[in-house]
C-alpha cells in the first residue's frame, strides 16, 4: 500500500513509534514493511445473494516480523494469529462511515488506506475535469482557426476591393480630364475647389 506523498520519513517514523513498530530504514522500506504486515479479513460471503457490503464489518489485524527470517510467510501467519487472539481489538468508524474491527496497528493501516482512497477519488475527479477542459480548449482552438481563416479571406477581399476602387477612381479622373476638362476655365476650377474633393484630385483634373 503506497503512502500519500505528504507522508514523509519523519512522519512515518513517528507513526511507527506510536504503534510500537521498528522505525529504522528509508521511506521505501517503511512503506514496504507496512505492505508486508497488512492483513484484511472479512466474514465469508453468505449464500444469500441479496447481501451487500453494508452487511459486513471489515476486520484489520496487523503486526510486524523480523525482516530476515527463513520462512517469513509462516512467521507472519503465526504473528497475525497471536495479534488477533491477544491484542486489544476495537471498533472504529472511518470517515466514509465504514465500520472496522481492528487492533492498533491495523487501525493505522485502515486510516492510511482511507486516505489513499480519498486521494484516488480526487485524482479521478481532476482527470474528468482535465478531460472536459481539454475538450473545451480543442473546440475553442478549432473555432479560432475557422474565424482566423475567415478574417484572412475577408482581408484579401477588402484589399482587392480597395485596389479596384483606386483603379476606378484613377480611370474616372483621367477620363473626366480628357473628355470634359480639356478646355477648362476658371469656372471649372472653382467648382472643384468648392466640391467634396481633396487638393490632389483638384490638381489632377485641372492640369494638362
Amino acid at each position: 500500500m503506497a503512502a500519500k506523498p505528504h507522508h514523509t520519513v519523519a512522519k512515518l517514523r513517528r507513526e511507527y513509534a506510536k504503534l510500537g513498530l521498528p522505525n529504522s530504514g528509508k521511506r521505501a522500506d517503511l512503506v514496504r514493511r507496512l505492505q508486508d504486515c497488512r492483513i484484511s479479513a472479512t466474514a465469508p460471503t453468505p449464500a444469500d445473494s441479496s447481501s451487500s457490503d453494508e452487511d459486513f464489518i471489515g476486520c484489520w489485524v496487523a503486526t510486524t516480523i523480523l525482516s530476515h527470517v527463513s520462512d517469513a510467510i509462516e512467521m507472519a501467519r503465526q504473528k497475525l494469529i497471536d495479534a488477533a487472539q491477544n491484542d486489544t481489538l476495537q471498533e472504529e468508524t472511518l470517515r466514509n462511515d465504514d465500520r472496522v474491527i481492528t487492533n492498533r496497528r491495523g487501525g493505522f493501516l485502515s486510516r492510511m488506506r482511507e486516505d489513499l482512497d480519498d486521494v484516488c477519488n480526487k485524482l479521478a475527479i481532476l482527470d474528468e475535469k482535465l478531460e472536459a477542459t481539454t475538450a473545451r480548449l480543442t473546440a475553442l482552438t478549432a473555432d479560432h482557426t475557422v474565424k482566423t481563416e475567415a478574417l484572412f479571406a475577408k482581408t484579401d477581399e477588402l484589399e482587392r476591393t480597395a485596389v479596384g476602387f483606386r483603379d476606378f477612381r484613377n480611370k474616372f479622373i483621367g477620363t473626366y480630364k480628357r473628355d470634359i476638362l480639356q478646355d477648362y476655365n476658371d469656372e471649372n476650377i472653382n467648382c472643384f475647389n468648392d466640391g467634396d474633393v481633396n487638393s490632389n484630385d483638384t490638381t489632377l483634373v485641372t492640369r494638362s
